[in-house]
């Protein structure tokens, strides 16, 4: 199976890993709040993420700058939890990078 196609079947469970992430935040209305600033900075929407991993930490920085790494650490955790994997933090990854782990280990 192809790297793409793994990703593929995993698009899924990263939006709900960014979604689990983003509950740090507050409210629904919040989340909603964020999307909306993401399609408007980048036209990307949220079902698209999955394939714009790096231009979604670019837009995370935008809006968070040094709080962003909280929430992709976040997002990761979430979804190594959803994919019963062990979650271990590592310096300097942003989430394309433990998304690549959990394509590997799952």
């Amino acid at each position: 199976m192809s790297e793409t196609t793994i990703r593929k079947n995993l698009d899924p469970q990263i939006l709900r890993a960014i979604d689990c992430g983003l509950q740090i935040l507050g409210e629904e209305s919040v989340k909603r709040a964020f999307y909306y600033h993401v399609e408007k900075r980048s036209k990307m929407k949220r079902q698209e993420i999955p394939c714009n991993l790096d231009a979604f930490h670019k837009i995370l920085i935008d809006l968070f700058g040094d709080g962003a790494l909280i929430l992709e650490r976040r997002m990761a955790r979430c979804l190594f939890d959803e994919l019963n994997l062990k979650f271990e933090v590592n310096n300097g990854w942003h989430l394309a990078d433990y998304v690549k782990k959990a394509q590997r280990l799952s």
